[in-house]
């Protein structure tokens, strides 16, 4: 949280210097938006990933020129994200298998540096690294639980999908990197894709109730985006 409050604040004096320029645009307006895949990774050998989920996101992101190609990034990203977990843990005092789909929905902030090359034949490329702390705006959990100790009246798999914002951790902080081109169509038009990798390094998800350990969870997404930049 220090390091992001640092860069905004770069970006702020940047946007400043910059704006006293008469010959230099002092921002640049991009939205954006697409399909994207997340999965769960655990630092413990008793949790395991158990796939991916396709999810959405979509933001408005600013442009501040810092020099030639270079500028600072930000804005705001709404990532509908998550990923699936299975662990063995304790139900109605039994031991059993449990298999959770977490659906999470998270307003990042993202603070960034980027480098673009020079515009040819209306072709140029970028690239893109910072930070992102996003807020949890609501998540569920899709979870099914199988005894795998049977015994009179405890053999029924049971199936829930509920709230799980009381076990989800409130904010994420990730890695952001990116790559991509852009078209221009005018002036002051420009069309563009490419894609980002999220990559999460703080605990998204607090100790399940079922759970006999305690792991880290990180989440990771990789985005496929479109959008325009004037």
């Amino acid at each position: 949280m220090k390091t992001t409050k640092v860069l905004i604040a770069l970006l702020i004096l940047f946007s400043t210097a910059v704006y006293g320029q008469s010959n230099v645009k002092p921002f640049y307006f991009s939205f954006r938006m697409g399909p994207n895949i997340s999965w769960l990774k655990s630092n413990s050998d008793n949790v395991s990933s158990n796939g991916a989920i396709l999810g959405f996101s979509w933001g408005a992101l600013c442009d501040v020129p810092i020099q030639d190609n270079l500028y600072g990034v930000g804005g705001f990203n709404i990532h509908f994200a998550g990923g699936k977990t299975t662990y063995p843990g304790i139900y109605n005092n039994l031991p059993a298998n449990f298999r959770e789909t977490y659906s999470i929905k998270y307003l990042e902030l993202p603070v960034m540096l980027k480098i673009r090359t020079r515009e040819v034949d209306k072709l140029s490329f970028y690239g893109q690294m910072g930070l992102g702390t996003a807020f949890r705006l609501n998540a569920r959990v899709d979870r099914t639980i199988i005894p795998t100790s049977p015994s009179s009246g405890s053999a029924v798999i049971v199936s829930e999908n509920i709230n799980s914002d009381n076990i989800t951790a409130f904010i994420r902080e990730s890695l952001l990197i990116g790559i991509g081109a852009e078209y221009a169509v005018q002036d002051n038009l420009k069309l563009f894709g490419g894609l980002n990798f999220n990559n999460g390094f703080t605990d998204i998800i607090k100790k399940s109730p079922y759970n006999t350990s305690d792991p880290k969870m990180i989440s990771n997404i990789l985005e496929f985006n479109i959008g325009v930049y004037f």
